[in-house]
């Protein structure tokens, strides 16, 4: 759903076109929550002009049928963990893995270490990761302070749907107690109760006290570290955000087929109990269904 590259960034440049055209008003593209279970799920396009009813309903038609013909294209190509690692590991510049199955923002637990364990897994030995809730083990670093060696399980406690935990050693790299931004542009800070960054094999964890939304800034300059000097980043969110919090700093990022209830891929949600079937991409419906609705 992103508007600066993609399908929606194609439609946006049609939407604008139509506009222009004479008695139009407006035209309004709504995509809808992909994730959302209930009977008016979808996209939708709203068109309003000058007591030209017809014509309304012609560039709302035109405008809905080019969506349809890009449905392909909504569908986000995930990269598996593994193949993301080695992408990583065969590039001269830093890699963003984007875990948008385990969002915050839109209800993930942020505590899957799926990601973390792939890097760790395939060699990367110079990374990050933002975030892990898991307030348990930041109890466990804020007893042993800055500089100790601890054993810890991390991660998955909070449902049997983000994965499993992961048994890890490593060093407390630091303590963090104050608030944070909340974005780059606002000003605004929020409380995070306390934060640890545990360094696993050249990888700076991030775990967290509360479940925090970290995907409109770059935490790790917040707490010391340069993500420019590392080989492969993992931050849960949504990609446009992530991509925009770290411009100048990263250039590729890769979507990760990750493990969680805010999944991208539509298909790995659900059950699906209230919305309108059939519909597209749960169920297979060819170029020519469109012209019959």
């Amino acid at each position: 759903m992103a508007t600066d590259q993609g399908p929606m960034y194609e439609l946006h440049q049609l939407r604008a076109e139509l506009e222009d055209v004479t008695d139009v008003i407006d035209v309004s593209l709504h995509a809808g929550f992909y994730g959302a279970d209930q009977a008016e799920v979808g996209f939708n396009v709203v068109c309003t002009t000058d007591n030209q009813p017809e014509l309304a309903q012609e560039i709302a038609r035109r405008m809905a049928l080019a969506a349809w013909k890009k449905r392909d294209q909504f569908v986000v190509p995930l990269i598996s963990i593994s193949d993301a690692v080695n992408r990583a590991l065969t590039s001269d510049e830093p890699v963003g893995l984007i875990d948008e199955a385990d969002d915050p923002a839109g209800g993930g637990s942020a505590d899957s270490v799926e990601i973390l364990r792939g890097m760790i897994k395939g060699g990367i030995h110079s990374g990050g990761i933002s975030t892990i809730n898991d307030p348990s083990v930041v109890g466990v670093m804020v007893d042993a302070g800055e500089g100790a060696n601890i054993s810890v399980s991390l991660g998955a406690k909070t449902d049997s749907l983000h994965g499993k935990p992961i048994e890890l050693q490593g060093r407390v790299m630091k303590i963090y107690r104050r608030p944070i931004p909340m974005d780059h542009w606002s000003g605004r800070s929020f409380d995070i109760g306390r934060l640890g960054v545990l360094e696993v094999q050249g990888i700076l964890v991030v775990v967290t006290e509360t479940k925090i939304i970290t995907e409109n800034i770059d935490i790790f300059e917040i707490l010391g570290f340069d993500v420019t000097k590392m080989q492969a980043v993992s931050f849960k969110g949504l990609g446009l955000h992530i991509r925009q919090a770290l411009e100048g700093k990263i250039n590729t990022f890769i979507p990760v087929d990750g493990v969680g209830v805010t999944h991208p891929d539509v298909r790995k949600l659900g059950p699906y109990k209230r919305v309108k079937r059939p519909v597209w991409p749960l169920d297979h419906m060819p170029l020519e269904v469109y012209p019959n609705w």
